[in-house]
């Protein structure tokens, strides 16, 4: 079939017109496309979300014991720890004050050093001896002697009993004995004897007389002074050793019972006691 060229002319001229994109208006349809029923959910879906409230109900519900196991955990620490403290305050006491266990320490402490040493002294001597000498010549014999002799003097603490240790509120008495000599010791190889006025048959016995006065002497003369210098310096370490357990307040005393001037066992010499005077009955 054969078209006329007006029809060819014409379709050329529709060409070339601007022809306007076409946009549809879906307001009309919103109401209706929000009205629309839901899908039908999918296999599965409705278990997976009961599944996920049951594991949050679970986590919140063991979040609630926990908080409350711990919280009356705490109330039945803190009930046990004031019971235990009420035992022990009941048993041994308060802390303000000194309980017997500690006095029992102290007492093991002290007896535990028995012979407290706490003085040792060397003294320098200087002595001079002579005799006569018998025989067909009548003479007399001196010699000197230097000597240096080392004493020895503290307290008995095996004399101490647990009466003589006592607690006061915060204050613990400690009553020691009264201190005591115990060993003079000569050193021989430091001593010499010299000014020597003896014959040719010896000074007749004057070295051994000379030693024993050396003796005699270092246990007499300053005994006094070394008892109770001792006797200080016990009382300030029974002080060091009731402070080593915490105890700030400790005092003391002197017994009154009656010790000789040398312990037991010792070795220094011991002058017989002061014989005592009987008073004469009156006429």
């Amino acid at each position: 079939m054969r078209r006329r060229k007006g029809d060819k002319q014409k379709q050329n001229q529709d060409q070339n017109q601007n022809i306007e994109p076409y946009e549809p208006d879906y307001s009309a349809n919103v109401d209706a496309y929000q009205q629309r029923p839901a899908p039908p959910p999918r296999p599965g879906q409705n278990m997976w979300g009961c599944i996920q409230n049951t594991i949050a109900i679970a986590v919140m519900m063991a979040a609630i014991a926990a908080i409350f196991i711990a919280l009356v955990w705490f109330l039945v620490l803190q009930e046990t720890t004031d019971t235990a403290e009420n035992i022990v305050q009941s048993i041994f006491g308060t802390g303000d004050q000194i309980t017997e266990v500690e006095v029992r320490q102290i007492i093991l402490a002290v007896r535990q050093e028995a012979w407290l040493e706490t003085v040792r002294e060397t003294q320098a001597l200087d002595l001079q001896a002579s005799n006569d000498m018998p025989g067909i010549i009548p003479g007399r014999r001196s010699l000197r002697y230097q000597a240096f002799v080392t004493v020895t003097a503290g307290v008995d603490l095996e004399q101490v009993t647990d009466d003589d240790i006592i607690a006061d509120g915060d204050t613990v008495t400690i009553t020691l004995p009264h201190a005591q000599l115990k060993d003079c010791i000569l050193d021989v190889e430091s001593s010499r004897y010299y000014d020597s006025s003896c014959t040719v048959i010896g000074c007749g016995g004057l070295e051994s007389v000379l030693r024993n006065m050396a003796m005699e002497t270092a246990a007499t003369q300053e005994r006094e002074r070394l008892l109770d210098e001792a006797w200080n310096n016990a009382a300030e370490e029974m002080q060091n050793i009731a402070q080593s357990f915490g105890i700030g307040e400790v005092a003391i005393e002197q017994s009154t019972d009656f010790l000789g001037g040398v312990a037991e066992g010792g070795t220094c010499y011991n002058p017989p006691p002061t014989p005592l005077v009987t008073p004469t009955p009156s006429s």
